[in-house]
């Protein structure tokens, strides 16, 4: 008898090797999918701030500066608000192609505080040249853009209307409020 293990051949053609398993392919783990959901969300929360909020702000800031006088060119400086630009309030509204997000607001106190610019509660409680502003909202994914638009009586064509006088921008809320 013999007790002896045949040798194991190792050669390329042995047909007696044991079969290899290809290697396992590596999975994701969970936390890398988790990851990337962030990362297309935050994404997608910044595509939606630009161009849902930031852009049309900014191209409504374009467009209403394009329509006042220049203040800066010689001859043509005016005291602000005091400067003639024969374009109304329907006209701001089909410009920038949307509709106030609030009421026109003709209350001199709060016309004051809406135009004026910066902290100073001196200014907020001037009266304003401006007698009504009209506040338009631009909402993105964190942010609300605000711009708001004044006017001054007058007539256009023989007709009594606001006439545009200028704009002001807001500081930016940090959620929105649309």
């Amino acid at each position: 008898m013999s007790d002896a293990i045949p040798p194991v051949p190792t050669g390329p053609d042995s047909s007696n090797a044991p079969p290899t398993q290809p290697p396992a392919k590596p999975r994701w783990a969970a936390s890398r999918v988790i990851l990337l959901v962030l990362l297309v969300l935050c994404l997608g929360a910044l595509a939606k701030e630009y161009l849902g909020g930031r852009l049309p702000w900014q191209r409504a800031q374009h467009l209403l500066e394009e329509k006042l006088p220049d203040q800066d060119a010689p001859g043509k400086a005016a005291a602000p608000g005091q400067a003639f630009v024969p374009f109304t309030d329907d006209d701001v509204h089909k410009l920038l192609d949307r509709e106030p997000a609030e009421q026109k607001v003709i209350d001199p106190t709060r016309v004051a505080e809406l135009m004026s610019t910066g902290d100073d509660v001196k200014a907020k409680r001037t009266p304003s040249p401006i007698k009504m502003v009209e506040i338009y909202r631009f909402g993105g994914a964190i942010r609300t853009y605000e711009l708001r638009v004044g006017y001054n009586e007058g007539s256009v064509a023989g007709k009594e209307a606001y006439i545009l006088a200028g704009f002001s921008t807001a500081t930016p809320y940090l959620w929105t409020t649309q």
